[in-house]
């Protein structure tokens, strides 16, 4: 039950990502949509992770 937890934050992560991305491209503040873009990739990171993490506990 963990890895599937996991594995949805995983792909919840991805979400939140993607939706991120679309925004920074709406911004017309180049700093503020560098720093969305970096989040986006902080939660890439993450999912990276969490799915690492749900395939160790299978």
């Amino acid at each position: 039950m963990k890895s599937a937890s996991l594995s949805d934050q995983a792909v919840a992560n991805r979400g939140l990502a993607k939706r991120v991305r679309r925004l920074a491209g709406m911004l017309t503040d180049a700093d503020d949509a560098a720093r969305l873009l970096r989040y986006a990739d902080e939660l890439e990171d993450q999912a990276v992770d969490l799915e690492r993490r749900a395939k160790e506990g299978d």
